[in-house]
């Protein structure tokens, strides 16, 4: 005997499912193509021996219910302009964490521009988000390897520094293609969640949308519980 053929219902169903998988699939590609990104989770980030620092010469759209602003690293990896000091500028190094790094501001915005805008120094932008008061040590040996600072200044917010200290600074975090995540078991079911929320330009797109749709004032918003930590410091 023949099988049955199955309903058309069942059929047009497993088309429109279909359909839609194929235009997920476009737009993912389309928005990785894309030169320029607006994203809620910034792909951003590296490690070298176990560091946490900032990839070289980026640019990113930074946008979340509460701020939409651009994002450029320069060809050190700093979120900082590609200038040498001036003959009458001392080099300083400027060290901290996302705090120092202007989270949710543009670049002449941040604390350490101003702070060059107001003196006769070269301040050497080396904020890093994530990071914490046992990394900058590092990051300050390899800023006298290549800017050879004459001095430095740190940032230290005591809502999260301490904490990260705690937590072991860069070892509570873990890079996958640029984006930050925590050294979560990859098998968990939250490690899983969270991969496929930061490494889906279409989901980020999306969220990126509820956020406009809702409102930056509605109680309503939908955050995970990173960007829910991020807000609450800043």
């Amino acid at each position: 005997m023949r099988a049955p053929a199955p309903p058309r219902r069942l059929l047009r169903w497993a088309l429109v499912a279909a359909s839609i998988g194929a235009a997920l699939l476009a737009g993912e590609l389309a928005l990785r193509l894309a030169p320029s990104e607006t994203l809620i989770d910034l792909d951003i980030y590296r490690k070298v021996d176990g560091l946490l620092l900032l990839r070289p010469n980026l640019d990113r759209r930074h946008a979340t219910p509460l701020w939409d602003v651009t994002i450029r690293t320069n060809a050190e990896g700093f979120r900082d302009f590609d200038r040498p000091a001036a003959p009458h500028e001392t080099v300083v190094a400027g060290l901290g964490d996302s705090f120092a790094f202007g989270w949710g501001v543009e670049l002449e915005q941040t604390l350490y521009s101003k702070l060059e805008q107001a003196a006769p120094i070269r301040l050497v932008k080396a904020g890093v988000p994530g990071t914490g008061p046992t990394d900058y040590a590092r990051v300050l040996e390899l800023l006298l390897e290549s800017a050879d600072p004459a001095a430095a200044v740190l940032s230290l917010f005591v809502g999260n520094d301490f904490s990260d200290v705690r937590l072991g600074g860069s070892d509570q975090h873990a890079v996958e293609a640029g984006f930050l995540t925590r050294a979560t078991p990859p098998d968990s079911l939250s490690g899983k969640l969270r991969r496929l929320a930061i490494h889906s330009r279409v989901l980020q797109l999306v969220r990126f949308a509820s956020f406009r749709l809702l409102g930056a004032g509605s109680p309503a918003r939908i955050w995970d519980d990173r960007m829910r930590e991020f807000a609450e410091v800043h």
